[in-house]
């Protein structure tokens, strides 16, 4: 199943920003949209009759953090199946472990360059596009 749809969830809207610009380098389009906390994104997707294919989840953010999200995400019958990407500039290995645990397919540390985000997104909106999500990946 191709990767048609991308949710970001981070306090940080240069982050949200840098998603933009290395999503328009791909050759396909992806949609994009994302929310400043767990809370916000929580209710974005509660009511949004389209799930995104893909969710990419800061761990530090105020109101609902990137953890206790994922732990409602995966109680959720219609929101369970999507696959989520921890995106944080904590490199704790607990951090790491809770992530992996709690149902997250990846652990990846925020990259330095755009070119490095670009990379991020081609490996998970490319070569997976046509394979099944494998959890415990991390970066």
């Amino acid at each position: 199943m191709p990767i048609k749809s991308l949710f970001l969830v981070d306090d940080d809207e240069d982050d949200h920003e840098l998603f933009r610009l290395a999503l328009n380098e791909f050759d396909y389009p992806v949609s994009f949209a994302g929310a400043e906390n767990g809370m916000a994104a929580l209710k974005m997707l509660d009511s949004n009759a389209a799930a995104p294919d893909l969710i990419f989840l800061d761990i530090n953010m105020p109101i609902l953090n990137g953890f206790e999200l994922l732990r409602q995400l995966k109680r959720k019958k219609h929101l369970e199946h999507i696959p989520v990407v921890m995106y944080s500039t904590s490199d704790s290995p607990y951090d790491e472990q809770q992530a992996l645990e709690l149902g997250a397919i990846a652990y990846l540390r925020k990259p330095s360059t755009l070119s490095e985000l670009g990379q991020i997104l081609d490996h998970f909106l490319v070569h997976f596009a046509g394979s099944k999500f494998e959890r415990g990946q991390s970066s």
